[in-house]
């Protein structure tokens, strides 16, 4: 039986046909508070009794279908006393078995200047009846009918007014849960989502600035979607009947949400994977700090299937493309005319120093420091990706033979504070637009079309090509010199890897920058025999 087809208009029609005359309700004008209380008590204690013997009809004619008695819900009665405290201005919006009557009492109540709380009551009547609704289902289910009738007859027959009882008390339903939330966005709102997640990133305050920006434009993005006070224990409910989990809820909004930086118009699944990591994150930490206490974590189980064929593998440039880019000078005079600079001396230090773009574009000219014949770049103070990008990087001995210590004396002497100045005024309006971005546009869109370095034959192989690739093909040319992925860990900046020796006993200890040196040294494209076809079973993410 499908209740929400029945309208509006019908539920008047039953109101109307149970409706007492005014004359009935108020048995003269001149009424006192304690009377006029005592009548809206007596109307509601009948009202309840008849709709009860409805419910009861019902159940033992066999109109209920289960599903319609388990949707139904109840809150606590002070979610109404709250909300009601002005009975006039929530009128409207309050739904009622007998509304008709309910705006005759509270006019008599206006116009005697008696404080009635109308709705609360009713509401509260309302509450009541689904209460008893639930119980004498879960009477009938346990005994025959026979038994609880004499005769196994039913007490009345059953009218149409008794299904439309189900359906109001249905509508009732869903309204006091709208409220509840309402009253607990309120109440508590230590247990918004927001605040639980400002509450965590405070504590994971060591992380790199980036990736609390980042962590940031999720939480703005959760609220756009979600709703800014929508509670975390809100997750932890058993969604209703033919709904979906709050959190998978989440994560299909996610997929609708539109983005230009992809070529399908939508975030990726990866990326949306991605944000689903960090609730769960979250609702771990929550957990484990007692802000809250759960069996099991809503966002478990809930990332998209990113598939083998939907991985992005990025390639290793050639030797004949590495020099051709080394080598690479702009025709035209107005190309990446605002960070010209940058263009030049960015790709040779991904592809000789194995840093990231983001970490060049904030390098200070203070980070190029000397200890004792080595001359490196210090990443101590540099906005990085983690902790473990915090490191020493030698500077490559070719960066030093084309000129880039001369390049930073000139920034020192023209009173420049970082390394790359022009990169700093880049509008980061964009969380994840970092300020090197431009410099990867310009790479990717301009210069590998230039030299003919084809995105689309890499993409056809199921394979990525961008300015990134500069980084892994320095770190896959040291894999193939036999360097040790520790080393190799160091100056890339990752975390130790699993060996139980490098990471307890080694954790926060620094090789000799002359070892770090020697292996970064090693890169070396203009060797003979050089070339890029070294293949690694290390996972994709160790090239990140």
């Amino acid at each position: 039986m499908n209740i929400s087809n029945v309208s509006n208009q019908t539920f008047e029609v039953m109101g109307d046909s149970r409706r007492r005359t005014p004359a009935l309700l108020f048995p003269h004008d001149d009424m006192s508070s304690f009377e006029l209380k005592s009548q809206l008590h007596r109307f509601l204690l009948r009202k309840f009794h008849e709709y009860s013997e409805s419910c009861r009809a019902m159940l033992m004619s066999g109109v209920f279908i289960d599903v319609d008695i388990t949707k139904l819900k109840t809150v606590p009665d002070c979610v109404f006393a709250d909300y009601y405290e002005d009975s006039s201005a929530n009128f409207e919006r309050h739904v009622s078995l007998h509304k008709s009557e309910l705006k005759l009492f509270l006019d008599r109540a206006e116009r005697l200047g008696i404080s009635l709380n109308v709705l609360a009551q009713d509401a509260i009547f309302s509450n009541r009846l689904i209460s008893d609704l639930k119980r004498q289902s879960r009477e009938f289910a346990k005994f025959n009918k026979n038994t609880i009738s004499p005769n196994g007859e039913l007490p009345r027959e059953v009218v149409f007014s008794d299904i439309l009882v189900l359906g109001q008390l249905h509508e009732f339903s869903k309204f006091a849960r709208r409220i509840e939330r309402e009253f607990n966005h309120e109440k508590y709102p230590h247990l918004r989502m927001t605040q639980i997640a400002q509450d965590f990133l405070f504590d994971k305050r060591g992380l790199g600035a980036k990736t609390l920006t980042k962590y940031g434009q999720i939480l703005e993005l959760f609220g756009q979607l979600m709703g800014e006070n929508r509670l975390i224990t809100d997750f932890l409910d058993t969604p209703k009947v033919g709904e979906r989990p709050l959190a998978i809820q989440f994560r299909d909004k996610l997929s609708e949400v539109k983005s230009n930086r992809h070529s399908t118009g939508y975030i990726q699944p990866a990326t949306i994977n991605l944000y689903l990591n960090f609730f769960h994150s979250l609702l771990k930490w929550a957990r484990d700090t007692g802000r809250l206490n759960y069996s099991k974590n809503p966002f478990h189980g809930v990332a998209l299937d990113v598939g083998v064929s939907n991985q992005v593998i990025r390639r290793q440039f050639s030797a004949n493309e590495i020099r051709a880019i080394f080598n690479y000078q702009p025709v035209n005079i107005s190309e990446a005319r605002d960070y010209q600079d940058a263009s030049f001396w960015l790709p040779k230090l991904m592809s000789l120093m194995l840093m990231r773009p983001s970490e060049i574009a904030d390098v200070k000219l203070r980070d190029i420091r000397r200890q004792s014949d080595i001359i490196y770049l210090s990443l101590a103070e540099v906005d990085t990706k983690n902790h473990s990008s915090k490191r020493r990087v030698p500077i490559h001995k070719r960066l030093i033979e084309i000129g880039f210590l001369d390049y930073v004396a000139d920034c020192r002497r023209a009173g420049h504070v970082y390394l790359f100045e022009e990169l700093q005024s880049v509008d980061k309006q964009d969380p994840l637009y970092s300020k090197a971005t431009p410099v990867s546009k310009w790479f990717n869109r301009t210069l590998m079309q230039k030299l003919s370095i084809s995105k689309a034959e890499s993409k056809k192989q199921g394979q990525l090509i961008d300015m990134y690739c500069l980084r892994k093909t320095g770190i896959c040319y040291l894999i193939s010199c036999g360097v040790s992925l520790d080393i190799i860990q160091r100056l890339v900046g990752h975390s130790l890897n699993s060996s139980m020796t490098i990471k307890h006993y080694a954790q926060g200890t620094s090789p000799n920058l002359h070892v770090l040196a020697d292996a970064i040294n090693k890169i070396d494209y203009d060797a003979d025999g050089w070339d890029a076809s070294f293949e690694s079973d290390i996972d994709e993410e160790f090239f990140t």
